[in-house]
């Protein structure tokens, strides 16, 4: 069987080193998932230090390692790409590789840091028939697949709210970043599974914080938004607690569901114990999927269909989805920039909200 040779840019946590974690479910890595899929050769990776490009050599058996990602792609002849690198990188990186003869990229999240700069890595790609997939792995989750599944089987009757919640997410305290605060670091995946359980945004309405008037991210956003079919959502996201905390609480006429990061729970309506004639939510069995899968693996699984298909755009996270949630953080930019008035999405193609949020002190 041919197979797929692959290498990965960027050699860290998320490219690598999270194979290290005894706690996580493995693989849990970009390199994890090539290093043992059937149609896949893991053939080589690139960073910038010798010294990450000389370890992951050594953890996965390599006999090449680069510290240029281009020099990389062209030895290599890699079909496939997976970009781990940090996201204010993603555009050059893919701009420069879509015409290297690679013929698929899975990119981590966030896509990019500006709408503009996401319109050019899409441009690029779709130029030279390259596919390009977004890396936000609850997508390929089996409690979120399953979760849609449910609200779209009417389990919880019809949606027509949903709080979401995104806590604490640095990887550590002393983690700082001028380019991504927890908005586009961690939240866009909750934004993100919003808009693959619920549709298209309508509007924000948001108000940002910075812990010091000298931070050049938020440390805090709270939103309001309405989806285009009517279902309302609070979001509340900062990094103001010690502890991690993702939830999505959806809210439906005949119960309520909770989507934790590695568990769910589900409330149907009943005969209140307490009062005749009402209604109250107990808790039932959550309905759990037969068979858990891999996010990674069935990421560069659809990729592998997609180049196997002709198909540009994958149908489950393509380079679309991560521009759409690209679109909502930059709204919510947007909003406070504008005094916390609603924003309508979806915004043009422009630079990074953030920047323009910070040169004129909007928060």
């Amino acid at each position: 069987m041919e197979k797929f040779r692959a290498g990965v840019i960027g050699l860290g946590r998320i490219g690598s080193t999270f194979e290290d974690d005894p706690k996580r479910v493995h693989p849990c890595t970009h390199a994890g998932a090539l290093a043992v899929m059937d149609d896949v050769e893991l053939v080589s990776g690139a960073a910038r230090s010798i010294s990450s490009t000389e370890k992951f050599k050594t953890k996965w058996n390599l006999k090449n390692v680069y510290t240029d990602y281009v020099e990389m792609i062209m030895r290599e002849k890699l079909d496939i790409v997976g970009i781990a690198t940090n996201p204010e990188t993603h555009a050059e990186i893919v701009e420069k590789i879509a015409g290297l003869g690679v013929k698929g990229i899975l990119c981590e999240k966030p896509l990019a840091l500006s709408l503009e700069d996401a319109d050019k890595m899409i441009k690029a790609c779709h130029e030279h028939g390259v596919v390009l997939m977004t890396m936000h792995n609850r997508r390929f989750n089996s409690i979120y697949r399953n979760a849609k599944k449910l609200i779209e089987d009417g389990e919880i009757g019809t949606v027509n709210s949903v709080i979401g919640i995104c806590q604490g997410c640095k990887p550590n305290k002393n983690w700082q970043n001028e380019f991504e605060g927890p908005l586009l670091h961690d939240a866009t995946h909750l934004f993100d599974i919003m808009r693959y359980l619920f549709g298209d945004v309508e509007y924000v309405q948001s108000d940002v914080e910075r812990a010091k008037s000298t931070d050049l991210v938020e440390d805090s956003a709270y939103s309001l938004m309405r989806f285009k079919n009517g279902i309302f959502g609070v979001t509340l996201v900062n990094e103001r607690t010690d502890y991690m905390r993702f939830e999505l609480e959806i809210q439906g006429s005949l119960g309520k569901m909770l989507l934790l990061t590695n568990e769910a729970h589900l409330w149907k309506y009943a005969d209140s114990p307490y009062s005749s004639g009402f209604k109250e939510l107990q808790e039932v069995k959550y309905p759990m999927p037969d068979k858990p899968i891999n996010a990674y693996i069935e990421a560069y699984g659809e990729l592998i269909d997609c180049i196997k298909n002709n198909r540009l755009d994958s149908s489950v996270s393509s380079a679309y989805d991560g521009r759409e949630a690209l679109d909502i953080i930059m709204g919510i930019y947007e909003s406070k920039i504008q005094d916390c008035k609603k924003v309508y999405l979806p915004l043009p193609s422009m630079p990074s909200s953030l920047v323009a949020a910070t040169k004129v002190h909007a928060f």
